[in-house]
């Protein structure tokens, strides 16, 4: 029931991002340039199963210009257990099947939320571009690393309800300590600015974003309309 609860809240939150998304004097390159050069964390919020917001931002990363403002792309949809995989993939010369690179977002918590062809396209794309450009975007896998064949009912549970903080740890460790210039892709839901009340709850939910902000405010900048 607590899952049921939770995929619905999602969608919830999924929807009220689509309805926001409006086109009309918003110059989406431009914003999330001035943001990136800022040094703000700039999230985009995904709609799981909706292609239009990853291939607006495969748009954005083609331009050579908007490439050159960006050192990290962290995703939800990547087991931090297969950074290492992601890394020789995409920053090395190494032959590595498409097949053995699937198992980066196909071994998750929420695998069932991946399976769209669009989170394949955007990690192809990123293999290209760093494949022909001088500089070099890096995969950052947030969801903490699990093994599905180890996994027990008991630690599924914890990895549920510790995944904001798990975020947080990965964007800390690989983006604010180094000083790198990232873009978030997470879902919708993840990137709410203060913390929220869901029902039946005993305490508010913090999101990602909400926790970012409250460890240092203003660090972010959130995408709320496409184009």
């Amino acid at each position: 029931m607590q899952v049921l609860k939770r995929i619905a809240f999602v969608v919830l939150a999924s929807v009220c991002f689509a309805s926001s998304v409006k086109a009309e004097n918003y110059d989406y390159d431009s914003q999330l340039n001035k943001a990136l050069h800022a040094n703000k964390l700039v999230a985009i919020g995904d709609v799981h199963g909706s292609e239009h917001v990853v291939t607006r931002l495969i748009k954005y990363l083609d331009e050579p210009s908007n490439w050159q403002q960006l050192d990290d792309l962290v995703v939800e949809f990547g087991n931090a257990r297969y950074q290492d995989l992601a890394d020789q993939y995409l920053l090395s010369k190494q032959n590595i099947s498409i097949d053995d690179v699937r198992h980066i977002w196909r071994d998750t918590l929420y695998f069932m939320a991946w399976q769209y062809d669009v989170y394949e396209q955007l990690v192809l794309k990123l293999k290209q571009l760093n494949s022909t450009r001088e500089h070099k975007v890096r995969l950052v896998l947030a969801e903490p690393a699990m093994n599905w064949q180890t996994l027990s009912k008991e630690d599924w549970q914890k990895l549920e309800r510790s995944r904001e903080t798990g975020y947080l740890e990965a964007i800390n460790q690989h983006v604010v300590a180094k000083q790198r210039r990232a873009i978030l892709l997470f879902g919708a839901f993840h990137t709410f600015k203060k913390p929220i009340v869901i029902s039946n709850q005993a305490s508010p939910f913090s999101s990602v974003i909400a926790l970012l902000e409250q460890q240092k405010p203003g660090s972010t900048y959130t995408v709320s309309r496409l184009r």
